[in-house]
């Protein structure tokens, strides 16, 4: 079920799905689009400002690349063993996601491997 919106590219493989997802899923990717960021509440439309940043083309034969790509797919595999509480409002659930992720040294590299690609 869709509630408001549904985002998608195109890719042309896995590697490429998981190249993105992990640098879109990365805790410092929304660091640096935080100073792009609509206010409110809080910050909002970070999906219309994450594409400022200089995200490269996913290269195959980039072995920075393709490591991206393998930690995004450990870390998804990681997020779908998370049992969700379905007594807590979906943005903690989020949030405890996320939590659990940084914690591990997949989630540490994935972080610092995007920092160094968005520089």
């Amino acid at each position: 079920m869709v509630t408001h919106g549904l985002y998608w590219c195109a890719v042309t493989s896995e590697a490429e799905a998981d190249f993105l997802c992990g640098i879109l899923n990365a805790p410092i990717t929304t660091e640096l689009t935080r100073p792009l960021m609509s206010y409110g509440k809080d910050e909002r439309d970070i999906h219309k400002h994450v594409w400022e940043l200089p995200i490269p083309k996913f290269d195959v034969s980039n072995r920075v690349h393709l490591r991206v790509s393998e930690l995004g797919s450990a870390l998804e595999r990681t997020a779908a063993k998370f049992e969700v509480n379905d007594d807590l409002h979906f943005a903690a659930t989020r949030r405890h996601i996320r939590d659990v992720l940084i914690a591990t040294a997949e989630g540490q590299e994935l972080n610092e491997l995007t920092f160094d690609l968005l520089q």
